[in-house]
C-alpha cells in the first residue's frame, strides 16, 4: 500500500469485533486496538492498523475516552514552524509519529521532552484496519 504523506503503521490479528463497527486487533507488544475495518479482514486474520500523523494525540497520559492508547519514549523533536513533528519508540522497537499543531497563543506548550516516556491515543475513527499482504 502506498499513501501520500505519512502513515503509522501497526500490524497485527484480528481479534474480535468491537462496539460500532470497528474491529479489535492485536498487536504484538503494543496489546488490543480498535479501528474502522474495510471489509477484507476476517477473525484471527493479519491486519494493519493504519493513523495518520496528524491524528495522534501526544502526552503524559491518556485522555479518558481514549480508545486507543500506547505507551514509549518519546526519542526526537522537530520544531518545523506551525507543527511539530514528534518519534516515539514503542517497547517492542515500532517508531511512531505525532504531528503536534500550534496555535498561536500556545505554541508548543506542555509538549515533553525528548527521553520521556509519553502516551500516544487517537480515536477508533481514526485508525483504519486493511487485511495485510500476504508475505
Amino acid at each position: 500500500m502506498e499513501f501520500i504523506g505519512s502513515a503509522n503503521v501497526l500490524e497485527g490479528r484480528v481479534v474480535g469485533p468491537a462496539q460500532g463497527g470497528t474491529v479489535e486487533v492485536e498487536v504484538d507488544g503494543v496489546g488490543r486496538l480498535r479501528a474502522t475495518a474495510d471489509g477484507g479482514t476476517s477473525i484471527d486474520g493479519r491486519a494493519a492498523v493504519l493513523v495518520r500523523p496528524e491524528r495522534v494525540r501526544i502526552g503524559a497520559s491518556a485522555p479518558e475516552a481514549a480508545a486507543n492508547a500506547v505507551a514509549g519514549t518519546l526519542e526526537k523533536v522537530a520544531h518545523l514552524g506551525f507543527v511539530t513533528h514528534c518519534s516515539v519508540r514503542l517497547a517492542n522497537g515500532t517508531e511512531l509519529l505525532a504531528f503536534r499543531l500550534h496555535d498561536v497563543a500556545g505554541g508548543d506548550a506542555g509538549l515533553p521532552r525528548e527521553g520521556d516516556c509519553v502516551v500516544l491515543s487517537w480515536r477508533e475513527s481514526d485508525a483504519r484496519l486493511f487485511a495485510a499482504e500476504a508475505g
